[in-house]
């Protein structure tokens, strides 16, 4: 009887330790969230110079363009 009541122990015990929750502590998931925070706004800031970037492109082919008509009508 004695040997069951340590075997029935050390399951329950084998059991608790693996049915742990994982829960984070308050200080992983400040970090958590602080690493998600600055990863979107990079992503924002890189789409951001992109569209700045495509906007001086189209902009300064518009002029390119508007010029080229000018240049024909004055010959």
């Amino acid at each position: 009887m004695k040997k069951l009541f340590v075997l029935v122990s050390v399951v329950a015990l084998f059991a608790a330790v693996a049915c742990k929750s994982n829960t984070p502590s308050a200080e992983q998931l400040k970090a958590d969230s602080i690493k998600k925070a600055d990863s979107i706004a990079a992503v924002m800031a890189a789409d951001t110079t992109k569209k700045v970037d495509s906007t001086v492109k189209d902009t300064a082919a518009k002029k390119v363009e508007a010029a080229k008509p000018e240049a024909k009508k004055k010959k």
